[in-house]
């Protein structure tokens, strides 16, 4: 096979390719929906209270399973945070000081909800 055939069959392979991996979305993208095998979780994360009119913090959502870390999403302040995940038990946090973790059982018929709150020293 000469070298110009080769690529003739070489370049609509690596566009394919290309294409099908840009559908992939990392931990920093937008949550993938929730499919058979997955559930969705949903909650809020929020903020030490602070004095009144102190400036906005940081806020991690920590989604934990079997005590290893599968999701954080950082944000400013009290957020919304959403993940789609295997069917499973998990544990839902924020980085926040006496926040209150909250264990959660996620199925693949029923999304779960969970707020978790801080109350700062």
């Amino acid at each position: 096979m000469a070298l110009a055939d080769t690529q003739n069959w070489l370049v609509p392979l690596g566009l394919g390719g290309a294409l099908a991996l840009g559908g992939y979305r990392g931990s920093t993208g937008s949550p993938i929906p929730a499919s058979p095998h997955f559930g969705l979780l949903t909650g809020m994360a929020g903020a030490c209270s602070g004095p009144p009119g102190g400036p906005t913090h940081p806020v991690q959502a920590i989604v934990s399973r079997d005590r290893q870390v599968v999701v954080k999403q950082p944000a400013l302040g009290t957020h919304p945070f959403a993940c789609s995940l295997p069917a499973g038990t998990y544990t839902v946090t924020t980085d926040q000081s006496y926040a209150d973790p909250m264990t959660v059982v996620l199925n693949s018929a029923h999304g779960a909800h969970v707020d978790v709150w801080s109350a700062c020293d």
